[in-house]
């Protein structure tokens, strides 16, 4: 994208397992070319509802392992271990309490980064909701007045 747009750096925008993907790609890559990420209903520490999925992805999401220790996947704890505070500071996650797909909805909370709570608004509404989209365009518009 930054090739593309002849940009030196972007902001991503994701929504549920999309900011968990970002998370996984700044990982993978590193976060030289990203100014902000911005999460809407992002399950950072996984979500209960994974548990009744058979899929890779709902192992990857699950708020408690298979073992039913209380902690996350081992996904999740792996990507976790392999995030700093600097990292976890480029993102903003917005969420939700009364998200119908997160729950609990505090698990969208990511240690370090600027949290967002709203309410009154479902999972999938966060994307339509215009009081997020202003959120989501003041956070933007902070981030690319901020220096790189």
């Amino acid at each position: 994208m930054c090739r593309e747009t002849c940009a030196a750096q972007i902001i991503l925008l994701a929504h549920t397992m999309g900011g968990q993907e970002d998370r996984a790609y700044l990982r993978d890559h590193g976060s030289q070319q990203v100014r902000r990420v911005i999460t809407l209903g992002t399950p950072h520490q996984g979500t209960g509802l994974a548990n009744f999925g058979l899929g890779r992805n709902s192992r990857q999401m699950r708020w408690t392992d298979d073992a039913n220790t209380g902690q996350a996947s081992q996904w999740l704890q792996q990507l976790e271990a392999a995030e700093d505070a600097a990292r976890r500071k480029l993102f903003v996650s917005i969420f939700s309490h009364h998200d119908n797909i997160v729950s609990p909805q505090q698990s969208s909370r990511l240690p370090d980064a600027v949290n967002i709570d709203v309410t009154g608004i479902g999972h999938v509404a966060l994307a339509f909701s215009p009081q997020v989209h202003d959120i989501v365009i003041d956070e933007i518009r902070r981030a690319s007045a901020a220096p790189a």
